[in-house]
């Protein structure tokens, strides 16, 4: 009987070689539609107007300085619409001078002196990247000493409220416990002779 031949090994298949293109060197910072700007340029001026009327007001008081609706409010707007318009240098001051701000707000912490500061030294920068909206990052690079410092009182804030005796709520003390301050108040109100609660 003739011999049966091997089979022949299958060939391996190969993939084709796909010609990639050089990756694309993304730009810094590009142009930003007129319309775009127009519109950020504008809401951004709102909201850093409400800011330098707190800094106003601020400034004539000693810290620390309580936090308002109004500021918390211009912050979260601010890192919000850099957000929507795409500008990155925007973004890099308004989103953690807004976590700054808002963990102050939640906090009932107010501002010390050095946080006033780089909330004026943060208005002036976010002011100057609407104002070069399309420079490099170059351009803005004396705002990393102003992004350190934000992220420093944070850090400073956090631990300052870590620390803080935890006031219970009415809630949290329980029904028989909301008694005892009523009870304390009457237990320290003078008697008169007969030994009733006296008047006053």
């Amino acid at each position: 009987a003739p011999k049966s031949q091997p089979s022949p090994r299958p060939q391996a298949v190969r993939a084709p070689v796909v010609s990639v293109p050089p990756t694309a060197v993304v730009p810094q910072s590009g142009e930003m539609d007129p319309v775009l700007h127009d519109i950020f340029a504008k809401e951004t001026a709102t909201h850093l107007a409400t800011i330098r009327s707190y800094l106003a007001t601020a400034q004539h008081a000693a810290p620390p300085h309580p936090g308002t609706e109004a500021l918390h409010r211009a912050c979260h707007t601010l890192s919000g619409i850099a957000k929507t318009a795409g500008a990155r240098q925007g973004i890099k001051i308004a989103e953690p001078l807004n976590h700054y701000i808002r963990k102050l707000y939640d906090g009932g912490l107010g501002l010390p002196q050095g946080g006033l500061m780089v909330l004026r030294d943060a208005v002036g920068a976010i002011e100057s990247v609407v104002d070069h909206i399309s420079e490099n990052t170059g351009f803005f690079s004396t705002h990393a000493s102003i992004i350190a410092r934000i992220e420093e009182l944070e850090r400073a804030a956090e631990e300052t409220d870590l620390t803080r005796p935890h006031k219970p709520s009415l809630d949290e003390m329980g029904p028989h416990n909301r008694e005892m301050p009523l009870a304390a108040l009457r237990k320290a109100r003078p008697r008169s002779k007969s030994g009733k609660p006296g008047t006053h």
